[in-house]
């Protein structure tokens, strides 16, 4: 009787992980056609032949932002209050997730970077616009758009003094230095300057 409720234990599961992968199929189906790209190739990359750098820096992103994250298979509220899940995905009113696959929440992560990675001026270098799309992902579009580093970015300025400076919260009324939004503005900097002597 054991083997017997083992089987189909297992069969369950597979079945379930076949509909996990269905859905994110289609979900990755409906991304690469609403933003009007004809066939899945390397996530979050215009060129057609994708340099190992390249690669290795989107790989560090993901890792990045899965780590800062953290993953949650159900909604919570995050301290913005809003519902979220899986890798700091906002559930959306055309969301209607309460649990969710580690496989769902990778595939909601890379639309939700490729959203902020879109948001970056395509003239800039990769590398760039992946540190970019990883503070906008991290702070929203609304702390960049029209920022002092916005402006530092367009002008081809440093900006090593003016990203360190988006790692304060305010708590009562004062402003709190977080140690982890310094090291996400510390790795951007990495990303942004990287390949520099």
């Amino acid at each position: 009787m054991k083997g017997k409720n083992l089987t189909l234990i297992q069969s369950r599961r597979k079945r379930i992980i076949k509909k996990e992968l269905f859905k994110c199929f289609l979900l990755l189906i409906l991304f690469f056609s609403s933003n009007g790209l004809s066939a899945p190739g390397v996530l979050f990359k215009e060129r057609a032949k994708p340099e190992n750098k390249d690669l290795f820096l989107l790989d560090s992103i993901i890792n990045s932002l899965k780590q800062k994250e953290g993953l949650r298979l159900n909604v919570y509220t995050c301290p913005g209050g809003h519902k979220t899940i899986g890798y700091g995905h906002l559930i959306t009113q055309n969301d209607n997730y309460t649990v969710i696959t580690e496989l769902t929440a990778e595939t909601l992560l890379k639309q939700d970077f490729q959203k902020a990675f879109n948001s970056t001026d395509s003239s800039l270098a990769y590398n760039k616009r992946l540190a970019l799309g990883h503070f906008i992902f991290n702070l929203g579009i609304d702390s960049y758009s029209g920022s002092i580093l916005e402006r530092l970015v367009k002008g081809n300025q440093d900006i090593n003094k003016e990203i360190i400076k988006w790692c304060y919260y305010t708590k009562d009324g004062v402003k709190v230095r977080s140690k982890a939004l310094f090291e996400s503005r510390k790795f951007e900097l990495k990303i942004y300057n990287y390949g520099k002597q």
